[in-house]
């Protein structure tokens, strides 16, 4: 069995925010703010269990796809490795309870590609924990913004909610490893999860349109950038 690891540099191209719809200000799903473990500071971040989410739709999306191309083999890797969904759950007699192989890690605020490779190559934590002083300081803004009702052109009731807004451009880098996978099931996973990845790229992942530009910061094992699928979809990120 193998294990599949992916760097991934995403870079936020507008004004992010992921909002909140809570009464209190609060910070939104997405872009929170976490104490480093050893660090006694707060860092930006975006939380790795929204971009795994993320990557999971887009996963579900695109498999169907890739099957009738025979890119993979089978869209059940997708259950194998995220865990099950859901509707899968809630439809079974006995709701299923296997684990996710998968992690994602938070995503911080880095300098640039440079940064990003040599996170990938010494791990994220052990680097932040060794180069404190190279850590990303991104300032953030609270908004508080109201809905307004269509039919009175009022403020709706209780629509009241919060967005955290980080700046244009700011750069940030995550992890995602995948446990326990056969040669097929590696192959599989990498080429749904590096076309995902594309997606962002188009796609809106803030909850009002924001948009980001996603590259690939490493890939192990490197045997898998000998496929020419990955090596295409890798150089369509660039």
């Amino acid at each position: 069995m193998r294990n599949l690891r992916l760097g991934t540099l995403l870079c936020i191209e507008g004004l992010a925010h992921w909002g909140s719809a809570y009464r209190e200000p609060t910070l939104g799903s997405g872009i929170s703010m976490c104490k480093h473990a050893g660090l006694n500071e707060y860092l930006v971040c975006i939380r790795g269990q929204y971009i795994k989410g993320l990557l999971r739709r887009w996963c579900e999306r695109l498999a169907p796809l890739l099957l009738s191309r025979n890119l993979i083999k089978t869209k059940e890797i997708i259950s194998k490795v995220f865990g099950p969904s859901v509707l899968s759950s809630v439809n079974e007699a006995e709701p299923t309870s296997l684990p996710s192989r998968t992690y994602v890690g938070d995503a911080y605020p880095v300098k640039g590609m440079k940064h990003a490779k040599e996170l990938f190559k010494k791990g994220v934590f052990a680097y932040l924990m060794d180069n404190s002083d190279r850590i990303v300081k991104v300032g953030t803004k609270l908004v508080t913004r109201i809905r307004i009702d269509d039919v009175s052109g009022k403020a709706a009731e209780g629509a009241l909610y919060h967005e955290v807004k980080v700046p244009l451009g700011i750069l940030f880098y995550f992890e995602l490893v995948a446990k326990d996978l056969s040669n097929d099931e590696l192959l599989d996973l990498a080429r749904l999860l590096l076309l995902s990845l594309t997606q962002l790229n188009i796609s809106s992942p803030g909850r009002s349109g924001t948009v980001a530009s996603v590259k690939v910061a490493g890939l192990e094992p490197e045997d898998l950038l000998q496929d020419n699928v990955i090596k295409e979809i890798i150089r369509w990120l660039k």
